[in-house]
């Protein structure tokens, strides 16, 4: 999709609210590949919810959907813009990166919205330094001239008297941070898939949690703000998560997609009986192993229980 120049001369009521300046169109969105690095312009003048316009809407090298919005450094329209803008694109994610045909975009991470200004009023920096953890971040552009030229880049709204920004939450301040009975499912859930590969990674966000093997997702889990869940695997529509049934037809998904994926001749096995227990000396025990090689039961190594195995065929 080729992106159109925003045409600021459309008369929306909204315009009185926007940074209006046309000479700086080329030089924001330079600007805009070198704080997002490896960004990449889908479209522009996107509309919601008239009158609500997002100037710009890209990816970024990491495949975090990026939203920007031109403003003026004043007042509280900027701020209740870009929460309109953010919460637009949580609500839609998914039809509004097909629209795009945004097919680098990762739906499993949390959209980002940056306003962009000349400068911003001392009263509006304040309120954005508090929403600078929840997706939304300011830039004030910038310029420099010399015998050489003029440079117009992005500098990144900052507060010098402001402390160092605390680490991110850990996985297990994430976890606590959820109602009792869902944090107890989901500490199930990363129990069972951490038996699928070793090379598993699992990243958390605000608003669920992926697993990755290098460059590829191969199951997320979303959370609502409202108490809802949907477990993702690849190829397949989001699941709604209320019960077990659930879960045990996302990991039959997610185990199908896996092996599906794997050489098979490269795949390491184990048995899939339990292994006798430190010291025992039981002739069966001992026998077990063999006889289910004999039966030919085995599985690639890590990936499930027994008795999740069997479920999965029944």
């Amino acid at each position: 999709m080729s992106p159109q120049v925003p045409d600021d001369t459309s008369g929306q009521s909204l315009e009185s609210d926007e940074l209006v300046e046309p000479s700086l169109e080329a030089p924001l969105l330079s600007g805009l590949a070198e704080v997002f690095p490896g960004f990449e312009l889908y479209d522009s003048d996107l509309e919601f919810d008239r009158p609500h316009r997002i100037h710009y809407v890209g990816v970024d090298g990491a495949g975090r959907l990026t939203l920007v919005l031109r403003v003026r450094g004043e007042g509280h329209s900027a701020i209740l813009r870009a929460l309109d803008a953010r919460d637009f694109a949580r609500r839609h994610l998914a039809p509004l990166l097909k629209h795009l045909g945004a097919r680098r975009a990762r739906p499993e991470l949390e959209p980002r919205v940056a306003l962009v200004a000349a400068d911003f009023d001392d009263r509006l920096r304040r309120r954005l330094e508090g929403l600078q953890s929840s997706g939304i971040e300011a830039f004030e552009l910038r310029r420099l001239r010399s015998h050489s030229g003029e440079l117009v880049f992005l500098a990144p709204l900052t507060n010098a008297a402001a402390p160092a920004p605390s680490a991110a939450p850990s996985l297990d301040d994430w976890l606590s941070s959820l109602p009792a009975e869902r944090r107890e499912s989901v500490a199930e859930l990363i129990q069972r898939l951490e038996r699928l590969d070793e090379n598993l990674e699992l990243e958390h966000e605000r608003h669920g949690l992926s697993w990755r093997l290098g460059d590829r997702v191969v199951a997320s889990l979303e959370l609502d703000p409202d108490g809802g869940a949907r477990l993702v695997a690849p190829g397949r529509p989001p699941r709604r998560w209320r019960g077990v049934r659930d879960t045990d037809q996302f990991l039959e998904d997610v185990v199908s997609d896996y092996l599906a994926r794997r050489e098979i001749a490269s795949l390491r096995t184990v048995e899939l009986r339990p292994e006798p227990t430190p010291g025992s000396t039981s002739s069966a025990a001992a026998a077990a192993p063999a006889r289910a090689a004999a039966a030919g039961e085995r599985r690639p190594r890590g990936l499930l229980s027994a008795e999740e195995f069997e479920a999965f065929g029944d």
